[in-house]
């Protein structure tokens, strides 16, 4: 992050979204995005892999998998979900289905930038024997506003989900309270768990692109809650909640993202399920002054009679636990919950996927905290992450170890185990291939004993680790096969299948009294065996819910030899923009900026000049909604090339030469795509975006997603 992007960072500026996860009913949730977050548990999730669901009751776990950039009649990006069904020998492809909007009888329409899929969350919410599974589609259209968001609800019956009596909920609709409003992403999230104690579950939805308006924030963050019952969910009882609503602790702001994750647990033991919601773009106060931006933060709801209520409400920052807060920490990115020391208690992992561990940056960590009679409580509180004693591999720059998260007992001696992914971790030489790391469950809580370290160049586990898989983005566990122990899948979204560069794939490994174990692993994707849907290119099954529906070039002139100093992880203060600059192949270079992709230029500004604190920047937009903005422009260098306001450009076009305007520390060029919420009024005076960031999608790229340290090329695709 540059000292400019700090300096100018405004109310108005996209907020980081993620991946996001959790795990009370160990139900494992399939999650695609960007970059990668694979989600498994049962009570919650962010994330498109949903497991620890017994859809058709008959005693083995199913796994769903979201594909939220799957094409549907010609809708990119609309969203599919998988169901695989669990079986005595572990997972298996019969009676395997494939939903989306365009399926007989389910509610919507499948829509270009859905995201069908983005987050999966299951539970028993109308009081039969089947369990039932809800689908985020954040991307939704409600009418004419887009990215409002919606969820739709399948119900399970003997021969597995089923679109009879299915329900699609979103904010003006069904009396649920709320507005919908562009941009909100309804559903981003998904938690859940028994808040009431009446036996039916009840559902948690993120709405973190909520504004607050009598406050004037936006992105505050909202979470809406229904409740099931016989019939199903109901309006009656339903609640919001947002940091300014009463005794909520915090105070809500700008670009917070209250509700980006969610998770369920009983922490303090008295038969009601609280709610985690995560807040990574909490800006955190420093005791020696100042403040940390974007340190993040989680608040905890506890359960009742009535449902959730903010009267033990609670506030947790690293401030209060094990780490130091620091700028882009993102703390409370992703959420599970299990009972890791065997005691009355659920207790709590929280991602730190931003977190620096020395001078490494964004290597990231997990801070463990532990359920008590008084809800979560900060004794005994530790962090985790890759320079920790006995913890397997060593903390590098963008990591992203915390990134993904599930918890469940995959050793079967009855204390839950941790599964950490760590999608940017690289193996030798091959970048981002991604690892998973298990830490295991004690009487004296999560240690590293004995613990494991998995990616696709272990021992028996299917695929080979390459460029840009990223395994371990998102993660899950059930038992898929009935037995003692614990599953795990892990979502590996850069897989290519084939020839087809990206289309994603999820790895599972079964328990065994050492834990996970690759003797009978699988690998799942739309090109398995019998498994419906079609493998298409950038279709990231198992990845982050927020990637771009664009692929676009890097954006310097071909050839460029391009060095990336802040990537999604790593960008402070938000995630999901990027700083990177040209090498010099020799002295005195400039270099040139090109559009990323084809479009129209919106706005322009290239009269600064140093010493100042403003940008020189251009924003275009492109034909899939999405806006991409290139900020440091060397003064008057886009004007004079006859750029201007309205012209359409193609990928390629040279805009301008790299520079250092606006107290960058240096040439170099800040990029990032994002949607306005609204069009005709997208961009704040401060030259940010009314709206949300997405993580762009490069093509000829590993993976095709930069990640910081490393050198790419840039060229035409």
């Amino acid at each position: 992050m540059t000292r400019k992007d700090t300096i100018l960072k405004s109310p108005d500026s996209p907020g980081a979204c993620s991946l996001r996860l959790s795990l009370r009913r160990l139900t494992l949730v399939a999650l695609l995005l960007s970059t990668s977050a694979f989600a498994l548990a049962a009570a919650a999730s962010a994330e498109p892999l949903v497991s620890g669901c017994d859809f058709n009751n008959d005693g083995f776990d199913d796994l769903a998998m979201g594909v939220p950039g799957e094409n549907v009649n010609g809708a990119a990006n609309a969203g599919a979900v998988n169901i695989i069904y669990g079986s005595a020998a572990g997972l298996s492809a019969t009676g395997n289905q494939l939903w989306h909007q365009d399926s007989t009888g389910v509610q919507g329409g499948p829509e270009t930038g859905d995201r069908f899929g983005a987050a999966l969350a299951c539970g028993n919410f109308n009081l039969d024997v089947y369990d039932d599974l809800v689908i985020g589609v954040p991307g939704e259209a409600i009418g004419a506003v887009p990215n409002a968001g919606a969820v739709n609800v399948l119900f399970g019956s003997s021969g597995g989900l089923t679109a009879t009596g299915n329900e699609q909920w979103y904010q003006d609709g069904r009396l649920l309270s709320g507005k919908a409003e562009a941009g909100d992403r309804f559903g981003a999230a998904l938690a859940s768990g028994d808040f009431d104690d009446d036996v039916a579950d009840d559902l948690a939805i993120g709405v973190p692109g909520e504004d607050v308006e009598a406050e004037g924030f936006d992105n505050s963050g909202l979470v809406s809650v229904i409740y099931g019952g016989s019939g199903g969910f109901t309006s009656a009882g339903s609640q919001t909640w947002t940091q300014d609503s009463a005794s909520v602790a915090g105070a809500g702001s700008s670009d917070e993202e209250f509700g980006a994750a969610l998770a369920s647990g009983d922490f303090d033991n008295d038969g009601f399920d609280d709610l985690a919601i995560g807040v990574p773009g909490e800006d955190v106060s420093q005791s020696g002054g100042g403040s940390a931006s974007d340190g993040g933060a989680i608040n905890i709801l506890n359960g009742s009679f009535s449902g959730l209520a903010a009267n033990r409400d609670q506030l947790f920052t690293q401030s209060s636990l094990a780490g130091a807060q620091e700028d882009g920490d993102h703390f409370g990115f992703s959420l599970a919950v299990g009972k890791f020391n065997n005691d009355n208690f659920d207790d709590l992992a929280v991602g730190v996927p931003g977190e620096d561990i020395g001078n490494v940056g964004s290597a990231g960590a997990v801070n463990i905290v532990y359920g008590s009679a008084t809800l979560l409580t900060a004794a005994g509180n530790t962090q985790w992450h890759q320079d920790s004693f006995l913890v397997p591999g060593v903390a590098e720059r963008s990591d992203a170890f915390g990134a993904a998260l599930t918890a469940a007992d995959f050793n079967g001696d009855g204390r839950d185990d941790l599964g950490i992914g760590v999608p940017g971790e690289d193996l030798a030489t091959v970048a981002n291939s991604g690892v998973v790391t298990v830490l295991f469950g004690t009487n004296a809580g999560i240690l590293a004993v004995n613990s494991q370290q998995w990616q696709q160049g272990s021992p028996s586990i299917e695929g080979a680790a390459e460029p840009g898989n990223a395994f371990g983005s998102s993660l899950a566990a059930g038992k898929f096969d009935g037995g003692t122990f614990a599953d795990l899948a892990v979502g590996v979204p850069g897989e290519a299948v084939g020839n087809v560069t990206s289309a994603g794939a999820v790895n599972v490994l079964y328990g065994s009294a050492g834990g996970p174990s690759g003797a009978r692993d699988q690998i799942w994707h739309q090109n398995s065996a019998g498994i419906l849907g079609d493998v298409e290119a950038y279709d990231r099954l198992g990845d982050q819910p927020l990637t771009s529906n664009g692929i676009y070039r890097i954006p310097f002139i071909n050839g460029t030899q391009v060095s990336v100093t802040g990537d999604h992880f790593s960008h402070s203060p938000d995630f999901n923009e990027y700083d990177m600059h040209g090498e010099p192949n020799g002295g005195g270079q400039q270099y040139f900026i090109v559009a990323a992709a084809a479009g129209t230029i919106m706005e322009i500004d290239d009269s600064n000049a140093e010493p100042t604190s403003s940008n020189n920047y251009v924003w275009i937009a492109h034909a899939n909604g999405e806006w991409t903005k290139y900020t440091h422009f060397e003064t008057g260098t886009v004007t004079a090339l006859g750029r201007a306001v309205g012209q359409v450009v193609a990928a390629g076009t040279v805009l301008g030469l790299e520079g250092d305007v606006g107290q960058a520390s240096g040439e170099h060029l800040h990029f990032e795509v994002a949607v306005p919420d609204d069009p005709a009024n997208a961009v704040s005076g401060s030259g940010f975006i009314i709206g949300y960031a997405k993580v762009p999608l490069f093509c000829g790229v590993p993976g095709n997603v930069l990640f910081g340290g490393l050198t790419y090329v840039a060229k035409n695709c």
